[in-house]
């Protein structure tokens, strides 16, 4: 039994001593040069494109690339306050204000112009409202959740 205990505990004692030497090992941080913070490597364009199109994207469906009509809300308004755009196109409207944007349009609070026009909810801050516009007119809209926000879309 005496003999066991003491093969028990040499055991243990080469278990230890292997794992102790067998830690990883932790490599040291590199110091950068001053030519490396003024000239950082450039990255090749078809890298930056990938890491784009792999980066999570908030409220984005789908990572869907921004159209190029864009209508900015902000805690002042929409921004363009008018927008033209051919027949079959779709506008994005970006929500960068501190509250809710709802997208409609007039008048007030019916909405009858274009009912289609209409996000049916309160958009949040950073969040996108995408509509494709396939009647040709001129399209007055509003925030319905601060209706003293309008603008114009001009359908050809």
């Amino acid at each position: 039994m005496k003999k066991l205990s003491i093969a028990i505990i040499i055991i243990i004692f080469i278990i230890g001593i292997y794992l102790f030497v067998k830690k990883p090992s932790v490599q040291a941080p590199t110091m950068q040069t001053q030519d490396q913070i003024e000239n950082p490597p450039i990255l090749d364009q078809a890298i930056i494109d990938e890491l784009m199109r792999n980066q999570d994207m908030p409220n984005i469906p789908n990572n869907e690339v921004f159209s190029n009509n864009v209508v900015n809300y902000t805690d002042n308004g929409f921004s363009a306050s008018s927008l033209e755009i051919k027949a079959g196109e779709n506008v994005q409207f970006v929500n960068q204000s501190n509250g809710g944007m709802w997208v409609a349009s007039g008048p007030h609070p019916s909405h009858t112009a274009y009912p289609e026009f209409d996000a049916k909810k309160s958009i949040p801050s950073g969040g996108i409202y995408e509509f494709t516009f396939t009647k040709v007119g001129e399209w007055k809209y509003h925030n319905h959740s601060k209706a003293g926000a309008y603008g114009t879309i001009i359908v050809k």
